[in-house]
């Protein structure tokens, strides 16, 4: 199996993998193995399916899950169908080239005070100080 770039240098840092050939490939315990509409596995059949990759989109999904694995890519995707993007397939193909990282989800309020008991609070310290306003 040969990985190329747009500019067709074998070997260099993919910015998009193609597949060059059509044999089977083992890679993280499961095997890979390209069909006739070009993709190369379950998981890039159901991105296929479920953000209508082309073709050629499909092949390039399949040179990352052969070269950074299926969690990488279906992390990736679970980025891109979390948020409510009008270009799925192109998110997913973005995401993947740029590594996108999950949102740091906000801390849990549970067991803090609201602003109305802080706003309560804070005017009690300034009364016990002798604070008028």
């Amino acid at each position: 199996m040969n990985l190329t770039t747009q500019n067709g240098e074998c070997g260099a840092p993919h910015t998009s993998n193609t597949r060059q050939n059509k044999n089977i490939t083992t890679t993280n315990g499961g095997a890979v193995s390209p069909d006739e509409e070009g993709c190369s596995s379950s998981l890039v059949e159901d991105l296929r399916l479920s953000l209508g990759l082309s073709k050629s989109q499909c092949s390039t999904v399949a040179g990352y899950v052969l070269s950074h694995g299926q969690e990488y890519v279906r992390a990736k995707a679970q980025i891109v169908q979390s948020r409510s993007i009008r270009n799925r397939a192109g998110a997913l193909l973005a995401a993947l080239r740029d590594d996108w990282q999950p949102s740091i989800a906000p801390a849990q309020t549970s067991g803090l005070p609201d602003s109305q008991e802080r706003l309560e609070s804070a005017e009690a310290r300034g009364r016990a100080r002798g604070w008028t306003w």
